[in-house]
């Protein structure tokens, strides 16, 4: 090799190296100094994150819970780990709460004003039919199923002291259903594990790299499922799968609902034990959009739950509302099949604040702010 050739071959190595560098200090400096906010939750490692501006945290028994404090555009939580303005852990006498429990849909993910939830509205509605003493509580955190609802039951809601719980679990326990038969079991391991941090892999070390692969959607930030799901499963089945077995419906068959049942008389039962007024309401979505819902393994398994909390409200005389059959299929009312938009939310709190007052749940002593 000649002398000239390797004198090409320096100089291609060394601007290739060079430019590399420029690359990622250019790509340092504009994430730490120039993104946008959103930008920088997006691009940067996820460890790097200040952990207040993260929606979950981790909890001794729950895995995750709501960051308290955190806040983004129209969304935050208080500072007791609950989405909505601030409200005293004891309750007021004279107060009466009710608290929503449940996944995303109770969350009201797809709300970005806390404003406009189901909870904050249907505690509007209330007050103007003059139940002024009634507060609204949301308990929702995206992707709980009945097993976290439980455990959230038990070790943070009632320490609020709610008169009514309304319970709005159904769609996050089949996904739990959606496995391996032989993982299949009451605490829900097959689907869930405790809290771990994911390993950041080699090439996310880069930050031009890291920014480039995310921005061309190769790679993307890290989200709750990295953290608690069990690896290797689906997070959405949407057929045929050897992850969980094979065929959606036949899983099914093999994973019936029986700890989705479990867990509900479990809460029906510690609620009346500590004086609470159980509620149980349906899973309403519509078939207006192309989403995962509309597929027949998890319409069997919709119908399935929702006919569970129909036994479940027969045999132990709970009040039950059908919100599936009530609530309007429009798509002005969601924004997907599953979660409601801001005008379905309205409409839902309107359909539980009617269904409250009709089935005289609220003392009328509360009405017209007398005690």
């Amino acid at each position: 090799m000649t002398s000239s050739t390797l004198t090409k071959i320096f100089l291609f190595l060394s601007s290739t190296a060079l430019t590399a560098v420029c690359a990622e200090a250019g790509a340092r400096i504009w994430l730490n100094h120039f993104a946008t906010h959103e930008q920088y939750l997006n691009y940067s490692l996820y460890q790097d994150i200040d952990p207040k501006f993260l929606r979950f945290q981790p909890h001794a028994y729950l895995d995750y819970v709501l960051t308290p404090n955190f806040r983004s555009g129209g969304t935050s939580h208080n500072s007791l780990g609950y989405r909505g303005d601030e409200f005293p852990k004891i309750k007021p006498e004279g107060e009466f709460r009710i608290v929503a429990l449940g996944g995303s849909i109770t969350y009201d993910e797809d709300v970005e004003e806390n404003k406009d939830t189901h909870t904050q509205q249907l505690e509007n509605i209330l007050k103007e039919h003059g139940y002024f003493h009634v507060r609204v509580i949301n308990a929702g955190v995206p992707a709980y199923n009945s097993w976290e609802s439980l455990v959230s039951l038990q070790f943070r809601v009632l320490d609020l002291s709610p008169d009514i719980v309304i319970h709005e679990d159904n769609n996050n326990d089949i996904h739990a259903r959606l496995v391996p038969s032989a993982v299949y079991s009451g605490d829900d391991a097959g689907r869930r594990k405790p809290w771990a941090y994911p390993p950041v892999a080699i090439q996310e070390r880069s930050t031009f790299g890291r920014i480039l692969s995310r921005y061309l959607h190769y790679t993307r930030q890290v989200g709750l499922e990295d953290f608690v799901n069990v690896p290797n499963l689906p997070y959405v089945v949407t057929g045929y799968d050897a992850r969980i077995g094979g065929d959606p419906m036949k899983v099914l068959e093999q994973n019936p609902p029986i700890y989705f049942e479990r867990n509900t008389r479990d809460m029906v039962a510690i609620e009346r034990e500590n004086g609470v007024v159980p509620m149980l309401v349906t899973y309403a979505y519509t078939p207006l959009f192309e989403d995962y819902v509309t597929t027949p393994h998890y319409e069997k398994a919709i119908n399935e739950h929702n006919d569970i909390y129909r036994k479940i409200a027969s045999s132990d005389e709970v009040p039950f509302l059908d919100l599936q059959a009530v609530m309007p299929k429009d798509k002005e009312y969601f924004t997907d099949g599953r979660h409601n938009s801001a005008l379905g939310a309205r409409k839902k709190a309107e359909i539980y604040a009617e269904f409250l007052m009709s089935h005289n749940l609220i003392p009328k002593k509360l009405k017209d702010g007398s005690h």
